[in-house]
C-alpha cells in the first residue's frame, strides 16, 4: 500500500542542504509503503488497524561523496516532522464540538 510520499517528506529542504553543503540538483522519485492488515485499515469490526512497518526510500543524486549525503539523511532524521511525528509521536488531545 502505497501511502507516503517520500519526496513530500524530503521536498526541497533547500535550507538543510545549504547548511550542510552537500549538492543535490534534483531529487529522485521516492516511494513510501506501509505494511497493515486491510480489514483493520478499512475499519472492519474485531480487525486491528495497527500498522506494522513502514518502508521509506528516497534516492538522491548528488555529486558529492556517500559521507555527505548520509549526513543529510541523519539532519533528515533528526529534523522532518512527518518522520519525527512516527518515531516520537507527541501527545495528542483531541475533541468533538457539536455545531448546529
Amino acid at each position: 500500500m502505497n501511502v507516503l510520499s517520500p519526496r513530500g517528506l524530503l521536498v526541497d529542504r533547500v535550507q538543510e542542504r545549504h547548511e550542510l553543503g552537500v549538492c543535490v540538483p534534483r531529487l529522485g522519485s521516492g516511494h513510501g509503503e506501509v505494511q497493515g492488515r486491510l480489514p483493520g485499515l478499512l475499519g472492519m469490526s474485531g480487525a486491528v488497524p495497527d500498522l506494522e512497518a513502514i518502508e521509506i526510500d528516497m534516492p538522491i543524486a548528488s555529486p558529492d561523496g556517500e559521507e555527505e549525503v548520509q549526513a543529510l539523511h541523519r539532519a533528515w532524521l533528526e529534523r522532518c516532522p512527518v518522520y519525527l511525528a512516527l518515531t516520537k509521536p507527541p501527545s495528542v488531545k483531541t475533541t468533538v464540538s457539536r455545531t448546529a
